[in-house]
């Protein structure tokens, strides 16, 4: 059993099926499952880039750099809000593999404390 936080859907390796991404707290770590297209998935964690460990809360799916492929947010807990966790942007390259850029997005702020998350065009 596990406290899962969220769900977020997008199309990540950019194949027009929608695969699915899970935030868990804490245990067990977030996964990325890509869909097969006959109703089951593959999980594609383990090479996808996406970081393993963590308080992990929310997530939500959007093209933040309008490159045409879905991009991850997720929000931390940031340890009951005492300790200091940086919320995570993955950048998507369109192939389902990501690269963590919070920090140079200026997204990262580790002293918040994140429940959900969502894009937006403000």
């Amino acid at each position: 059993t596990s406290m899962c936080y969220s769900a977020c859907w997008g199309d990540f390796n950019g194949d027009g099926i929608m695969d699915i991404f899970v935030v868990n707290h804490f245990e067990p770590p977030p996964s990325l499952y890509i869909n097969n297209g006959d109703g089951t998935f593959k999980d594609m964690t383990s090479t996808s880039g996406i970081k393993r460990e963590g308080d992990f809360h929310g997530c939500a799916v959007g093209d933040y750099d309008n490159d045409g492929d879905q991009d991850i947010f997720v929000s931390t807990g940031a340890g009951m809000g005492r300790g200091e966790e940086a919320s995570h942007l993955y950048r998507n390259d369109g192939q389902g593999r990501f690269e963590e850029i919070a920090a140079k997005a200026g997204v990262a702020y580790p002293k918040g404390r994140g429940r959900t998350a969502s894009y937006v065009d403000i």
